[in-house]
């Protein structure tokens, strides 16, 4: 009792069980929402080097629409032969 008294302990908080589960939450919903950014910048960079052109017809390619046109049998008919 006399160290909790004394000067030389400093006390710090530890935030509750539940304080703590809603931290690792954010910051594994923030690390998540980078990923997706990380992966869709990849995706659209990978489409460009293969010359299919999505920027003018599709505004987010991860959404309903750009999954529909980046199916297997859409960009078969986008890839260019030469």
């Amino acid at each position: 009792m006399s160290r909790l008294l004394s000067d030389d302990l400093i006390l710090s908080y530890v935030p509750d069980a539940e304080q703590r589960g809603w931290r690792t939450l954010t910051r594994a919903k923030y690390q998540l929402t980078r990923d997706k950014v990380r992966l869709q910048s990849q995706l659209e960079s990978l489409l460009e080097e293969c010359q299919i052109k999505l920027s003018s017809g599709v505004s987010d390619l991860l959404g309903q629409v750009g999954n529909a046109f980046c199916a297997p049998s859409q960009l078969a008919k986008r890839i260019p032969h030469g």
